[in-house]
Order: structure tokens, then C-alpha cells, then sequence
């Protein structure tokens, strides 16, 4: 397998490492990871991790700091205990306190593997210097496609470590397969 090339377009003090992409392959309550999403039904649950590859930070005002509107986006790569994933995302600025060091971002973040993809969507509450999640953040599973066609739940994004291209993201997913 190639191993990405970590780059970064723009940091802003830590702004552009604040929100995580998901693994959304995790392990199956079953013995094999795969065997209800082929037969059309179960659940799909497990830790994941990712680990930045790519970052920008899309200044749309032009001001250099993070304000009503601005983007992140971003790409991982993801791991959880199903398999290996490539999380693309963007997130959109709302609600920014720079004098509290705090934004809500509005993320939506697509997981593709080998057997389909998975979308999310959610808010989280971050630091805008440092990378902080703070609170623990729950994304609603939107849909997906190829084996996950039929996929609802919810992501649960735990905690960040690191900043830049160093940046990890640990949490825990739930994904329904209806049949």
C-alpha cells in the first residue's frame, strides 16, 4: 500500500487541525467484520483513529483568523478495527470566540474503503490556537454507499492529540445496516 504524503496548504495557530475525520469501518458484533453488511442487516461498532494527511484553511474575509463562514478541510487516514479508511471533510465556521478561544464548527466528513463509504455530519466545539475538543462531539451517519447503502448511527469523537500534521483523533462509531 502507498503511504500518502503528509502536506499542509495553511496553518492558522492550530485552527486547522481542530476537527477529526472518521474510521466508519469498524468491527462487526459478529465473527466476520462484513458478513451482515453482505447479507443486508447488523450493526457495525468500534473504536477508530485517524491520523492527518492533509489540511487547509480556506480564509474566505481574508482577515487571517478564523471567523463566521471560514472552512477547514481536510484528509485522513483511519483505522478501526474493520479496516483501513480515507476521511476526506470540511467544516464550516460558526459561532467564533477568539477571545475565548472557542468555535463551533458544522463538519461533514465521507469515510470510503474498500467496500463502500460512509457520510457524517455533526457540530463540534473546538479551540482555535490549540487543538482542544471541548466537549466530546456526536455526528449523525447520513448514508453511505456500496455495502453501507443502507447506513444510519452515530459517530462519538472522543478526544484530539497532537497539532499540524501530527494530529490524531480517537472516538467510537455505531452504524445501523437496515436490510
Amino acid at each position: 500500500m502507498r503511504t500518502p504524503r503528509k502536506s499542509t496548504v495553511l496553518t492558522l495557530s492550530g485552527a486547522a487541525t481542530l476537527v477529526a475525520g472518521i474510521a466508519l469501518l469498524p468491527a462487526v458484533a459478529t465473527a466476520d467484520p462484513y458478513e451482515d453488511a453482505h447479507t443486508g442487516g447488523g450493526v457495525l461498532e468500534g473504536p477508530f483513529v485517524t491520523d492527518r494527511l492533509e489540511e487547509a484553511f480556506l480564509d474566505h474575509d481574508g482577515d487571517g483568523l478564523p471567523s463566521l463562514g471560514d472552512e477547514l478541510v481536510y484528509t485522513n487516514s483511519a483505522t478501526g478495527p474493520g479496516g483501513e479508511t480515507v476521511d476526506t471533510g470540511s467544516c464550516v465556521f460558526h459561532l467564533v470566540d477568539l477571545a475565548a478561544d472557542s468555535a463551533v464548527l458544522d463538519c461533514i466528513t465521507t469515510s470510503a474503503g474498500p467496500r463502500g463509504a460512509i457520510t457524517a455530519q455533526g457540530v463540534a466545539r473546538t479551540g482555535i490556537a490549540s487543538p482542544v475538543l471541548h466537549e466530546p462531539a456526536t455526528w449523525a451517519v447520513t448514508g453511505g454507499t456500496g455495502d453501507f447503502a443502507s447506513a444510519s448511527g452515530e459517530v462519538h469523537i472522543e478526544r484530539f492529540e497532537g497539532t499540524g500534521l501530527d494530529f490524531r483523533s480517537y472516538g467510537w462509531v455505531r452504524i445501523v445496516l437496515d436490510g
